[in-house]
């Protein structure tokens, strides 16, 4: 397989919608964690089923996001590489990322102080 500009742009564009939809994903579930719990937990009070429902509500949203953008993407001519390792590698990025400025914003405009957890003896 010769290596083109084409294939190493489509290679990069499946890279980023991988990443885009960790992104979306891990954001939508991060709100849902915060918003949601609450109100499931008092209508089904099944800690398992919350998670999984919040979960679904995330990753139903954002497939309806990342398959708009990609619809209205490839409409300009860009060629996408659908493989499933560039779709995980994208996921895993986008959900670090999400992870790290919540981290970020929590510990830096908390009022509550974090202390560390004790080692078990």
């Amino acid at each position: 397989m010769k290596l083109t500009a084409d294939f190493v742009f489509s290679v990069i564009f499946g890279l980023l919608f991988g990443f885009f939809f960790g992104l979306i994903d891990s954001t939508f579930f991060i709100l849902s964690q915060l918003n949601l719990t609450d109100y499931f937990i008092s209508h089904i009070n099944e800690p398992v089923v919350v998670n999984l429902m919040e979960g679904g509500i995330s990753a139903c949203i954002s497939l309806v996001i990342s398959h708009w953008i990609e619809m209205h993407t490839v409409g300009y001519g860009v060629d996408i590489m659908k493989h499933p390792v560039l779709d995980c590698i994208g996921i895993v990025l986008g959900a670090m990322t999400v992870c790290g400025f919540y981290l970020l914003f929590k510990y830096k405009y908390s009022t509550v102080v974090v202390e560390p957890v004790p080692e078990a003896s």
